[in-house]
């Protein structure tokens, strides 16, 4: 995850640089493995990844719906 599409897949929130609407919200966003249990920053990454597919949609909805 990274602000690069040059040295990273997904933007800072969890979206795929070249796919838009894609977005990865679990482990494999991290560069490499945690080490042991890494539960807890896998949950915050799925919460802050759903947290930016919630604006996005509702940004989404808001421009459609005016």
């Amino acid at each position: 995850m990274g602000s690069d599409p040059a040295t990273s897949v997904a933007n800072p929130w969890g979206e795929l640089h070249d796919t838009p609407g894609v977005w990865v919200g679990d482990a494999s966003a991290l560069p490499t493995a945690t080490g042991v249990n890494p539960m807890i920053s896998t949950m915050a990454i799925a919460h802050r990844t759903a947290e930016a597919i919630t604006q996005t949609a509702t940004a989404a909805a808001a421009a459609v719906h005016g």
